[in-house]
């Protein structure tokens, strides 16, 4: 894929289903997350990952 397609078909969710993510997709996703780029390179990520409704919202 194209850079500039990338970008084209870039999107934000804000709307959200009720549905566990698989682990290895998670996975997936916070490899992603931490590999993209971030001012002078300082890599300060904190990532919190919600399991139950009780927390969320």
């Amino acid at each position: 894929m194209e850079f500039y397609e990338v970008i084209e078909k870039r999107r934000t969710a804000r709307e959200f289903i009720d549905e566990e993510i698989k682990p290895e997709s998670m996975k997936r996703i916070l490899e992603a997350a931490y590999k993209v780029p971030t001012w002078n390179h300082k890599r300060n990520w904190h990532f919190i990952i919600l399991r139950t409704a009780g927390r969320k919202g």
